[in-house]
This record gives structure tokens, sequence and C-alpha cells, in this order.
């Protein structure tokens, strides 16, 4: 009996270590992206606090203001004031990074001129609503057992994004604007 040949066993060993080296390569592989995977969940909420950014999870909140002249700068058909307490806030909590100009919203309890509450209910049609949100910074502002009406003709002439609930026995007013 004569020996095999060597280049029969080198054809018929090398399709089996080939296959076992591209298993090989495949796990591995398989490991490296659960590896990578797993390490971004796990850093994944810490990288807005490595990339120096603040981790804003509620709106900014300005406190509490009394000036009635930015008012009216804002929203000029408001007229003459007898005073107002007012904030503005970030209308969502900053993003890092921030997508976009940010919109405010400004809310205000004011006390019209005497007289002004007549005035505006003659001249626009006033309903009964329901009571508005006021935010807790202003609520100490707002009457005892305020009778809420409002004016979608009389929103519509503060400003686009506007809305005004008036009180008509106390002359008061709470006013919401988004402003974008």
């Amino acid at each position: 009996m004569t020996p095999p040949e060597t280049d029969d066993v080198v054809t018929v060993a090398a399709p089996r270590r080939l296959g076992r080296v591209l298993l090989i390569l495949a796990g591995l592989s398989v490991c490296c992206v659960v590896g990578v995977c797993g390490l971004v969940a796990a850093v994944a909420p810490s990288l807005p606090e490595l990339a120096g950014c603040p981790t804003a999870t509620a709106p900014v909140t300005a406190p509490v203001r009394d000036d009635t002249a930015r008012l009216r700068e804002l929203l000029p058909a408001l007229g003459e004031l007898r005073s107002a307490h007012w904030q503005v806030r970030e209308a969502r909590p900053r993003l890092c990074p921030d997508i976009g100009p940010m919109d405010y919203i400004y809310e205000a309890v004011v006390v019209l001129p005497v007289g002004g509450a007549q005035r505006l209910t003659a001249g626009y049609d006033f309903a009964p609503a329901a009571a508005p949100e006021v935010p807790a910074a202003l609520a100490g502002e707002v009457p005892a057992a305020p009778a809420w009406q409002t004016s979608a003709r009389y929103d519509a002439t503060l400003a686009p994004g506007a809305r005004a609930w008036l009180d008509v026995a106390t002359e008061t007013m709470f006013v919401y604007y988004l402003r974008g």
C-alpha cells in the first residue's frame, strides 16, 4: 500500500480549518457588538453631563414681577393697569444640544383701571368660562371665588397665543401668553 499524497491531505483539511476560523471570527464579532452596546447603555444616562450639558428636568421659571410697563410692552392691548403680578417661564425643559429657539409662557394677574371691566364686557362678547390654571406663585393675587369669563374676540386683540380670563366684579384678569 502506498502512502497518501500530501496534496490530498492539505486539500481536505484546509476547508475545515477555514470554517473554524470564520466561526471564531463571527463569535468574536458578536461578543464585541454586545459589549459595545452594553457599555453605551450603561454610560448613556451620563453622556449629557460628560459633554458639559446641564440636566434640566423642568422648564426654568422666573420669579414673580410686578412692573406693568414690561407687560404692557408685550401685550399693548391690555392698556393701562392698576397693578400687575406676572412671571415668565420656558415652555419646555432645555435639551442638550438645544434644538432651536425657546418659546416662553407669560402668565399674569392684572387689575384693570376702575370701569375697565365694564368697558371690556360692553365691547366684547365675554361669556362664563372654567377657571384657568393659575401658577402657585400667582394664586395669592387671584380674588376669592372669581366668576371667570372669556372672549375669543378679545383674546385675538391681545396677541396670537394669548388668552384672558376676566372677573368683572373685581376687575381682575388672568392672562396666559405663549410667545414663540
